[in-house]
């Protein structure tokens, strides 16, 4: 527990410090709220810091409800950060928001450790005597038009579409990143329509790995969501409860919802996006951004279970940590303009890349 225990008495040092600067100066409306924020936040990540202290002594038949308690209450600080928004500096934002990041993975370490899981395997399934080709996937209906068919999409029942080539094997999702203990996802698919339902992917951690080509449909509320290396993919996503995480994902359609968006290495991805922090990509190119738009019969149910604020939305807020300049905006994104939103989605995207433009 040394690294909780210096985790904790970093963050409570800073706080400190911030407490102690802001008190000297003459609050204002503005300062007031900023220092309250310091104070509320800083008493929350002491609370979830000293339950993971604690968490080596719960009892085996009450180590999973224990960490969902600790899980929520990450979300409760991302929570926090998110209504902060308006208000906090730049930096103070970025440093929050890498101070739930920090804690969150405390969380998941730690969990994989005192609760260990398998790791995920797929599972042996039936070739149908048809498989669609992706190129004739699309969403019954457009934006505004009511409900997605969740058994069938263009008349093939994608629940029961093969999820892997030469039966059962065990496959390492993380790519070689360093996301534990991932129980749920798809990995290694060329051309595959696939549907992840609510009851596989509910509070859990997902993970898309060596996708090409793909339509990936998540219709459900996970904890976590994890995209790498995604080529020419579409993935589209119900109401994540808490972070999103993308790597090396070239030439896709992004749609999803979250409390806080970080993408890494990316390019010529267009990310429909309801974010209720803000997004951060680093080290990208080409990214266009848009209001999140996808629509499926249960998606109010899983926006109330995820927390998430369906009237706050920052799509627009992004963050490039590989920008420097206050002045001059970054070029490695922009607003996807309204005549090329996709309201019908299909499959696989047009690819964007530079030697194609």
């Amino acid at each position: 527990m040394a690294m909780n225990h210096k985790l904790a008495m970093h963050f409570a040092a800073r706080d400190a410090e911030a407490l102690e600067r802001a008190q000297r100066r003459q609050e204002s409306p503005l300062t007031a709220a900023t220092s309250k924020f310091s104070v509320d936040f800083g008493d929350a990540k002491q609370d979830i810091l000293s339950k993971l202290n604690n968490a080596s002594s719960v009892s085996e038949a009450n180590a999973t409800e224990y960490f969902d308690q600790l899980l929520r209450l990450c979300q409760e600080l991302q929570k926090l950060v998110s209504s902060a928004a308006g208000y906090l500096s730049k930096f103070d934002l970025r440093q929050a928001q890498k101070d739930v990041s920090d804690i969150q993975a405390e969380v998941h370490a730690l969990q994989g450790q005192i609760i260990p899981r398998k790791r995920f395997a797929f599972k042996s399934r039936t070739r149908q005597q048809a498989s669609t080709s992706v190129d004739s996937v699309s969403q019954t209906g457009s934006v505004g038009s009511g409900s997605t068919t969740l058994e069938s999409i263009d008349g093939t029942d994608l629940r029961h579409q093969p999820v892997a080539e030469g039966g059962s094997s065990n496959v390492d999702l993380t790519g070689g990143a360093n996301f534990q203990d991932v129980t749920c996802g798809r990995s290694d698919l060329t051309n595959e329509a696939v549907l992840l339902e609510h009851d596989e992917v509910v509070q859990q951690d997902v993970m898309l790995a060596r996708l090409k080509r793909c339509c990936v449909r998540i219709h459900g509320a996970p904890s976590t969501l994890r995209l790498v290396d995604l080529q020419n993919c579409t993935i589209l996503c119900g109401p994540v409860a808490t972070s999103v995480f993308l790597e090396k994902c070239e030439n896709c359609s992004l749609v999803f919802a979250c409390q806080q968006m970080r993408m890494h290495e990316s390019t010529s991805c267009d990310v429909y996006l309801h974010v209720t922090s803000r997004a951060i990509i680093e080290d990208c190119s080409a990214i266009r951004v848009a209001p999140y738009n996808y629509l499926y019969e249960q998606l109010s149910d899983h926006f109330e279970l995820s927390g998430l604020n369906r009237q706050c939305n920052n799509w627009q807020s992004v963050d490039d940590f590989k920008w420097l300049s206050s002045t001059t905006p970054s070029p490695n994104w922009s607003v996807l303009p309204e005549s090329k939103r996709s309201i019908s989605w299909r499959t696989p995207p047009a690819d964007r890349s530079p030697s194609k433009q």
